[in-house]
């Protein structure tokens, strides 16, 4: 998706870039006039069985959860039991909100959670061993044992700023059960799963053996983590009912159905509420042919559904491997240039060289959530481990304090008064826990 200045990238195959990432199966489904013109499987679910990708392979759709979650709390603003711009504490019944001085003058709601304006810490969740035990839905937001999460709290003024916030969608889930009065797995499969024909789909916190791809990262498998996260990370899918999801959210926009939500709802989910984002999907830019989209990774699993509305065209995307790599998109700039879509271009970006000496600044184990570490390679810096697998993957200066991945175009900026904090991809904190020796 990035290229650098003055370099020539030659035009390579699905299963070249495959082998290059080493992600050992691919799923993909694409959307022409709101029907699913075809699927294509490429690899294997499973290296150790050989069982190849089909139709009925399960992936972990990761944050993709998090649009059947918009769409199933707009559900029930649908059918009046909840306001898009309500305090949610007035809602929330089993476990509150705590009060911060954040929370002062300006109000956590349902529009802000949804599009991560909600000022809500904890940017997403790193799963649980099989067979550890697994926190209620309470302890997740509590923060407390067996949670490896810390307390989801407001710690910024609601309303003032995104920030991409996993712990604001497991409020949301809370405030489905607690309004629904049902658990929010039964709720999101009759009021979304079931309206929109996904049939092969589950909300659960981990991946059925026997119909699900296993997960590789730098060809490993990577154990089987449970997610008991459901409202941010709770979507095992297929390729084809994501696809079959973008396609009655895009009727439902066009009026020719009304099964999950009505128009006038589905067209406030669909628009700028700030910055990129509307309620639980990000959009085009300003100026730009309308589209949505939303990604997810785990460890083990990447994904992308997106969808273009004047065009009813869109695909879905699901791979087990190469989680942090950008393949998923380097597939969707594929089928872009194929169908004229935009959106998905290859950038051109200028690399600066820079003192080892000053590299040096940066060295060290950081934390973002979970931990990585970043260390030197010759002329430049490269991260590697938690959400970025165990492969070293370069980092390219664009200015002193700024830096980017070329696979994805991930950004890593530096604060200049303080080199041990960054801001990850614009939005995510990260503070260097402790500094290291070269690495390797």
């Amino acid at each position: 998706m990035v290229v650098l200045k003055g370099s020539v990238v030659p035009p390579m195959t699905i299963q070249q870039r495959m082998a290059l990432y080493e992600a050992p199966g691919v799923s993909i489904a694409l959307i022409d006039d709101d029907r699913i013109a075809w699927s294509r499987h490429y690899g294997v679910a499973d290296k150790s069985s050989g069982r190849r990708v089909d139709d009925d392979t399960l992936f972990e759709a990761s944050s993709i959860a998090k649009v059947v979650t918009a769409l199933v709390t707009l559900r029930l603003v649908r059918e009046g039991k909840l306001s898009l711009d309500a305090d949610v504490n007035s809602e929330l019944v089993s476990w509150k909100l705590p009060g911060t001085p954040f929370t002062a003058t300006e109000r956590v709601t349902v529009r802000r959670l949804l599009s991560h304006t909600g000022g809500v810490n904890v940017h997403g969740f790193g799963g649980y061993a099989p067979g550890t035990p697994l926190p209620t839905a309470l302890q997740t937001l509590q923060g407390v044992p067996p949670a490896n999460n810390v307390p989801i709290t407001v710690d910024e003024t609601p309303g003032s700023a995104f920030r991409y916030s996993g712990g604001g969608y497991e409020i949301l889930a809370q405030l489905v059960e607690d309004v629904a009065r049902q658990p929010y797995d039964q709720f999101a499969r009759s009021r979304v799963l079931v309206p929109a024909n996904m049939r092969h789909s589950l909300i659960t916190a981990t991946l059925p053996v026997d119909r699900g791809a296993r997960g590789y990262e730098g060809g490993a498998p990577v154990p089987r983590l449970v997610y008991p996260e459901l409202g941010a990370a709770g979507l095992m899918s297929t390729a084809a009912d994501l696809a079959r999801l973008a396609i009655e959210m895009d009727r439902e926009l066009h009026a020719r159905s009304d099964r999950i939500l009505d128009q006038s709802l589905i067209k406030q989910m669909l628009s700028r509420q700030t910055g990129g984002w509307g309620l639980g999907v990000s959009l085009s830019p300003p100026g730009k042919e309308r589209w949505w989209s939303k990604d997810g990774a785990n460890t083990g699993y990447s994904s992308l559904l997106f969808m273009y509305p004047d065009r009813r065209q869109g695909a879905a995307i699901m791979t087990n491997g190469a989680s942090q790599s950008g393949f998923v998109y380097e597939i969707a700039a594929s089928l872009a240039r194929e169908y004229g879509w935009t959106g998905f271009e290859q950038s051109v970006r200028a690399a600066v060289p820079l003192e080892a000496a000053w590299l040096r600044r940066f060295q060290g184990v950081w934390r973002a959530g979970i931990e990585f570490e970043i260390g030197i390679r010759g002329d430049h810096l490269f991260v590697r481990g938690g959400p970025f697998g165990p492969k070293p993957v370069d980092l390219y200066a664009q200015s002193p304090n700024s830096f980017f991945v070329l696979s994805t175009g991930f950004t890593f900026d530096f604060d200049p008064k303080s080199p041990d904090h960054a801001t990850l991809a614009g939005s995510i904190a990260a503070v260097k826990v402790r500094s290291l020796p070269d690495l390797d």
